[in-house]
């Protein structure tokens, strides 16, 4: 397989990946507890962009 089509399907692997977990907590916890989830969860997926941007370069 060529590095395009994997880079493809690991962007909608991740897209695919989020939407679950979405679905599961959506279906499971309450409204309040879904907001807490919502928050944290925020804070992670905005650190991952910054980690993934800069670290990995810098390392290298």
């Amino acid at each position: 397989m060529s590095s395009l089509l994997w880079s493809v399907l690991l962007q909608w692997s991740r897209i695919g990946l989020n939407a679950i977990v979405f679905l599961i907590a959506a279906r499971t916890l309450s409204l309040e507890q879904f907001g807490a989830f919502a928050t944290a969860f925020a804070v992670i997926k905005l650190t991952q962009g910054i980690h993934n941007a800069g670290i990995g370069e810098t390392v290298v």
